[in-house]
This record gives structure tokens, C-alpha cells and sequence, in this order.
């Protein structure tokens, strides 16, 4: 893949042009520095692009849906552990405020879902992983909050677009799922799958 060709083809069809580039030049590109320079815009092109031919390629075998499901599953507990920690911080923040610290007084708290795998065994994998993120504004209203059962967006099942072939599976797909591979543009099925439970973390962003 053509770092000169590639600003040529911004100018005019750019999608015939990432089209006609086989899937592991477009990898090898992603890994190399020329990568790194590109402006945010053709980043997402290219990214998109593999991501979109990759998925069209994907097979919904029986051990394939197995492993969405497994990633799923573990997105879905690490988002109640950040619905968790957040009103965690939450509870210790009023505190403060309640004792006289006063700074605190206007504080918001954003949490997101991130991935990170081993960089030996797949670096194009822990490269894309680097570019993924689940934001999740939680509502600290706490009256919201009593009201509000459907903190983690349950009571719509997510299997819809690109996850529709699960709607049979027996298992709700979460909001983070959809999030990263219907809503986002870099990671695909199959790159999904390859994804461990222990490379799946959460945190917090304070803001005061």
C-alpha cells in the first residue's frame, strides 16, 4: 500500500482505491510509521475499510459465535463493574463535599471500556486495541439514578446490524458489543474473537 497513492485517492474515489488493496498490505500499512502520520480522517478510511471487508468475510460458525459470546459475556461484567466503581467515586466525592470541600462541588465522572493485548503475539491486534474504546457516560443524578433500572442499557438487546445473525443465539448482546464492533470503526468479527477476557479493562475520567 501506497502512502502517495493512498493522499492521491482521498482526492477522488477513495473506496475503489482501499478496495483494490489486498487485506495484508492494508495490515502491513497499519503497522508502519507512514500509518502514524496520516491525518484522523484517512486513518479511519483505511481502518474501516478491512474492518468492513474483513466482517463480510466472516462465518458465524457454531466456535466462532461461541467466542462473540465469550467476549459479550465479559464486556457485559466489566461494564457493572465500571457502573460500579463510578458511583463508588461518587459516594466518596459527595463525602468530601458534605465535609466542607467545596471544589468538588461541580464534579462529572465518565468512565469507558477499553481493550490492550500482548503486543509479541499479535501486534497488528494490540495496535488495533489501542484504537478501541466503549465511552460510557453513566447519569450520577441520583434521583435518575432510583428511577433509572437500565443503567447498563439492557432493556434493548443490541443484536441488530452487523450482530443481527445472533438474534437466535439463546444470549442478549450488550450495549459495549455493539458499541465497539457495529458503532466503531476499527475492530472486526474476526478480530474480536482473538480477543482474551483479561485484555477487556474499564476506568475513570474525574472531572472538576
Amino acid at each position: 500500500m501506497d502512502l502517495y497513492e493512498l493522499k492521491k485517492a482521498s482526492l477522488g474515489n477513495m473506496e475503489l482505491y482501499l478496495d483494490k488493496t489486498p487485506i495484508p498490505d492494508m495490515e502491513d500499512f497499519i503497522l508502519s510509521k507512514a500509518f502514524f502520520h496520516l491525518s484522523d480522517d484517512l486513518k479511519k478510511a483505511v481502518l474501516g475499510n478491512r474492518q468492513k471487508r474483513q466482517n463480510r468475510q466472516f462465518v458465524f460458525s457454531k466456535e466462532n459465535v461461541k467466542q462473540i459470546l465469550r467476549v459479550n459475556e465479559r464486556l457485559r461484567a466489566v461494564m457493572e463493574s465500571l457502573r460500579d466503581e463510578v458511583f463508588k467515586i461518587k459516594d466518596d466525592l459527595d463525602a468530601m463535599i458534605k465535609s466542607g470541600k467545596t471544589y468538588y462541588n461541580n464534579y462529572d465522572i465518565d468512565g469507558y471500556i477499553a481493550m490492550a493485548t500482548d503486543d509479541d503475539g499479535n501486534p497488528l491486534l494490540a495496535k488495533l486495541c489501542e484504537w478501541t474504546t466503549c465511552p460510557w457516560h453513566i447519569s450520577l443524578d441520583e434521583h435518575m439514578a432510583l428511577e433509572n433500572d437500565d443503567l447498563l442499557l439492557e432493556k434493548l438487546n443490541w443484536d441488530v446490524g452487523l450482530l443481527a445473525p445472533l438474534k437466535d443465539c439463546g444470549s442478549r448482546i450488550c450495549y459495549a458489543t455493539h458499541s465497539i464492533l457495529v458503532d466503531g470503526s476499527v475492530l472486526s468479527l474476526q478480530d474480536m474473537i482473538q480477543i482474551k477476557d483479561e485484555d477487556i479493562y474499564d476506568g475513570e475520567e474525574i472531572y472538576l
